[in-house]
């Protein structure tokens, strides 16, 4: 077919053009790793380092899109990926801190700290 056709003149349907745009490097997995951060903020020994390595990854991948922004697509994952790490970091961050004060307050042992991290999870 031609360059530029829109419709095969036999069948009819649409041509895909590809414009030479690819998706960001990063944007799916540092999204993933920024929502998983998210969901394991109750366990801040597995939401922190995800939350953290999304953040990295979406950063990397940012700083790529930002040098061609018209070759790239997913540059919206990218920064819901920072954002969501973020927030992964901060709260898990919160959450470690409580804990780790709550099970000196009780004692310092690996019951009471694990008590303690109970009670919380129930509130």
């Amino acid at each position: 077919m031609p360059e530029g056709t829109k419709f095969c003149p036999v069948c009819g349907s649409s041509q895909v053009v590809n414009n030479g745009t690819q998706t960001a490097p990063g944007a799916v997995v540092g999204f993933i790793l920024g929502l998983l951060g998210m969901c394991f903020v109750w366990f801040p020994l597995a939401g922190l380092p995800l939350s953290i390595i999304g953040v990295v990854i979406s950063g990397k991948g940012k700083k790529k899109v930002e040098m061609n922004p018209s070759g790239y697509t997913g540059a919206g994952l990218l920064t819901a990926g920072q954002v969501l790490g973020i927030i992964g970091i901060i709260i898990s961050a919160i959450y470690l801190v409580i804990l780790l004060i709550g099970g000196a307050l009780l004692g310092g042992s690996l019951s009471s700290f694990m008590d303690f991290s109970e009670l919380f999870s129930n509130l």
